[in-house]
């Protein structure tokens, strides 16, 4: 949603399955030593301070997101569709209570759709949902899914538009507006907030949730699983170079939908974000923001949640490779599959069937009148 410049991983709501990609690479994980289960009360946003800077990257384009959708759905669903789910019952209950109905709902940067569906079905409170994002392959599977939502239902739009530039929605226009699992992706999640304070009506408000990585099982174990499987590719690479008897790997995936340089020079990689300064991964974070903007905080808090049950290492890992468009074939491939099952019993040590917990941080902001 940012644009041709610009680069979104949305969607959702799979910011986890990102994550996993993102660092797997790196030599030690030491945040993982430090994981707490600690949660912060909704407080008020009264700082007027600007927000810290938030580093610039890139993911991959719309076009790479769209050809994964429907695995990035089959994977993504069981574990973020419960955090939106409750944000989203948490702010129309406080909304009814109110006596507020007919609302108008814009979701943002909204994937598959885990929010945008769940409100379309909420008619006792919600009038039309419009559901955006950059990936239009990420936009059919909401209107598949919304044809066959059972009525009643609220009339439910898709648009194709980026989260830093909405030019499809006025100023003013829009009761609660979100965006659940995308803002901590942005290139630019600053303008995107402000798009979100543009559109939303006075007196409305605007819902967030993001990964909080340091705080989720779910993240750590997938950090771990990440970081074996791509030493010992690595490990084994070397050894080939060096004549040693190491399986060979399959030719490793694009991790960019960027074209490669004239004169067949690879493409170079886009920058990475760290994941001590992944953006609103932290309760303050959102404080700082929403103070910056002159915004209400209304909740500020982590959530958890269970993943759904798996039966085998295997269907987890080929979910979580499958549904985002960065992982390479070696990751995704039998190699990859044979090492993450050494892991798993060697070093997790986890029996099957097995769950994981996950972690995020909501927020929700009232735009002053």
């Amino acid at each position: 949603m940012q644009g041709k410049h610009t680069r979104q991983g949305i969607a959702l709501a799979v910011a986890f399955l990102l994550l996993a990609l993102l660092f797997a690479s790196s030599s030690s994980f030491p945040w993982l030593a430090s994981m707490s289960d600690s949660s912060a009360s909704a407080a008020s946003a009264a700082s007027a301070a600007p927000p810290a800077a938030i580093p610039k990257f890139q993911l991959p384009g719309a076009d790479a997101w769209s050809q994964c959708a429907q695995k990035y759905e089959e994977a993504s669903s069981s574990v973020t569709s419960p955090h939106a789910r409750w944000l989203l019952n948490w702010a129309l209950e406080r909304a009814k209570a109110a006596g507020q109905k007919d609302l108008t709902l814009a979701d943002i940067a909204c994937g598959t759709g885990a929010l945008s569906l769940a409100a379309a079905a909420r008619t006792d409170v919600v009038a039309s949902v419009l559901a955006s994002d950059f990936s239009a392959g990420m936009l059919q599977r909401v209107e598949l899914h919304a044809s066959a939502l059972a009525a009643p239902k609220a009339p439910l739009r898709t648009l194709v538009s980026d989260a830093g530039d909405l030019k499809g929605i006025p100023s003013n226009s829009i009761d609660l507006a979100s965006c659940i699992f995308g803002i901590m992706l942005l290139p630019d999640p600053l303008a995107a907030t402000k798009e979100l304070v543009r559109i939303t009506k006075p007196g409305g408000t605007i819902l967030f949730a993001t990964w909080a990585p340091m705080q989720s099982q779910m993240h750590g174990v997938m950090m771990n699983a990440m970081k074996y499987v791509n030493t010992k590719l690595a490990e084994e690479k070397k050894k080939e170079a060096e004549g040693g008897n190491a399986k060979e790997a399959p030719a490793a995936a694009p991790t960019s939908s960027a074209p490669a340089p004239a004169g067949g020079a690879e493409a170079p990689k886009p920058p990475m974000p760290n994941l001590r300064t992944l953006p609103y991964s932290q309760v303050n974070q959102f404080t700082e923001l929403f103070g910056s903007l002159g915004l209400e905080a209304l909740l500020l808090q982590s959530h958890e949640e269970q993943t759904r049950r798996y039966d085998h290492i295997r269907d987890w890992w080929g979910a979580l490779c499958g549904a985002a468009p960065m992982f390479n074939q070696e990751t995704a491939g039998e190699r990859g599959m044979e090492l993450v099952e050494e892991w798993a019993a060697g070093v997790w040590g986890a029996q099957a069937p097995f769950a994981l917990t996950s972690t995020s941080i909501v927020a929700v902001a009232r735009k002053p009148l």
